[in-house]
């Protein structure tokens, strides 16, 4: 589905061109995609979003659209892919969303059940039960450079990547292997679940652990970077440790070892 838009950029004087967005069909089987200049788009992202849009998350929906999962399973993760073609027809991958599972116990508002709709922005999902402050994409680090480098270029396609249901099955293209990133990540995070029960078995103190993640998260280089602000997948290990830390921040000892018990046995195994 390709659709041109006609944009004026910022200032007064700039160039008004007509942008062409293009949203692939789902190449997942019960999966519908549908894109934003789809006659069909507004009135589903109305039936998730309701009418009160903030104006930063509105102004994100034309590089969006909407996903309705009819199939018997939940989408619990899921990855979008984004090309953009500049005025010199140089065309540039962006990294797109890619939600990794955590396939525990704990309920997530960004898991997609059978017959419902998802509103998917290059950078989140917003289901019918994500909170109002998590639908506004304002505080997002870099969002606002984002978006006006997808309004800068000629030409954006955007596509469904890849979804992973709740048994653990990835289906999709996969052109931005976000299935080899999964995997990496749900071992990385089983490995150092594990070192953190380890160390509570062994009698260490929580400040003992805590100082020991933050010392991991101090180790992380900064993120590369490419046009626009849209970079790359900062390195997996700090990542992770921030999680953790903010399981503490959140509920103290007790929350960390339970989200480290629920990381290092999953409920689910990531499989094609």
């Amino acid at each position: 589905m390709k659709y041109l838009v006609l944009l004026t950029l910022a200032s007064a004087g700039q160039l008004v061109f007509a942008q062409g967005i293009t949203v692939l069909p789902s190449g997942v089987p019960g999966i519908q995609v549908t894109g934003s200049r789809s006659a069909a788009f507004q009135a589903l992202a109305d039936r998730v979003l309701g009418t009160s849009i903030p104006p930063a998350t509105k102004d994100w929906l034309p590089y969006s659209f909407t996903l309705t999962n009819n199939t018997a399973q939940t989408v619990v993760g899921l990855a979008v892919r984004c090309v953009t073609i500049d005025p010199n027809g140089i065309t540039i991958p962006i990294s797109g969303l890619n939600t990794i599972p955590a396939f525990d116990s704990i309920p997530r508002f960004n898991s997609i059940k059978p017959g419902e709709t998802a509103v998917v922005l290059p950078m989140r999902i917003l289901s019918a039960s994500t909170p109002m402050v998590t639908r506004d994409v304002s505080s997002m680090p870099n969002q606002a450079q984002q978006l006006e480098f997808l309004r800068s270029a000629s030409e954006v396609e955007i596509s469904l990547d890849g979804v992973v249901f709740d048994t653990g099955q990835f289906a999709g293209p996969d052109a931005t292997e976000g299935y080899e990133l999964a995997v990496n990540l749900i071992s990385d995070r089983q490995k150092m679940a594990s070192a953190i029960l380890a160390k509570r078995a062994a009698g260490e103190p929580v400040s003992s652990v805590v100082d020991w993640l933050t010392t991991i998260v101090a180790q992380a280089a900064p993120a590369a970077r490419g046009r626009g602000g849209v970079g790359q997948s900062p390195s997996l290990k700090p990542a992770i440790a921030r999680g953790f830390l903010a399981a503490y921040r959140a509920g103290g000892e007790q929350e960390l070892y339970a989200k480290a018990l629920s990381y290092e046995k999953p409920a689910a195994t990531l499989h094609r």
